[in-house]
């Protein structure tokens, strides 16, 4: 009976210094697997932001480029005609570097998230390119068609970056309706 009461107390104090540190121990593997799930969600929100930005940009700059080479060239004086090359080197230039921070915001959607949004902004950026390299040989318009195709491919995109991020779907269609 005494080595009874003996072990009891001797693993009663025991425990006392143990359990604490086991308590420490299993709250700190909670805290490490929260904090890692909190800073993958943070890493996949500022990615998705960022790729929405830079489509955003890029979209802004497709507008104005399609609008600067649907300028009749034949009709410009000798001196509009200078100052309007000089316009198309300044947005075709603006136009590349948005055009690369799209790029690379995509591949690092493709590394961190992959899937649908990847897919969706490497569709609306194949559609934009070939879009521009047609304007600037002047073999295209953004006619209604080709407005459409491009705001079908950035819908696509915009509810891709809602899924990723959780945002419930709504009855508001990011952009315009299709059939009007």
């Amino acid at each position: 009976m005494i080595d009874t009461i003996s072990n009891t107390i001797n693993f009663s104090s025991i425990w006392q210094f143990v359990g604490p540190l086991i308590g420490v121990g299993l709250g700190y593997l909670i805290s490490d697997k929260v904090w890692d799930r909190q800073k993958k969600w943070e890493l996949r929100r500022d990615v998705v932001i960022d790729m929405i930005r830079a489509h955003a940009d890029l979209d802004g700059y497709m507008t104005e480029l399609a609008t600067m080479y649907s300028i009749p060239l034949n009709i410009l004086s000798a001196d509009d005609l200078e100052k309007h090359k000089k316009n198309l080197y300044v947005i075709s230039v603006e136009w590349k570097k948005r055009a690369d921070a799209y790029q690379r915001a995509r591949n690092v959607a493709d590394i961190a998230i992959h899937g649908e949004l990847s897919r969706s902004a490497s569709a609306y950026f194949q559609n934009a390119a070939k879009l521009s390299i047609g304007f600037q040989k002047r073999e295209m318009q953004y006619d209604r068609i080709a407005q459409l195709e491009l705001a079908k491919l950035s819908t696509r995109l915009i509810l891709a970056a809602r899924r990723e991020l959780n945002i419930p779907e709504s009855d508001d269609p990011p952009v315009i309706n299709y059939d009007a």
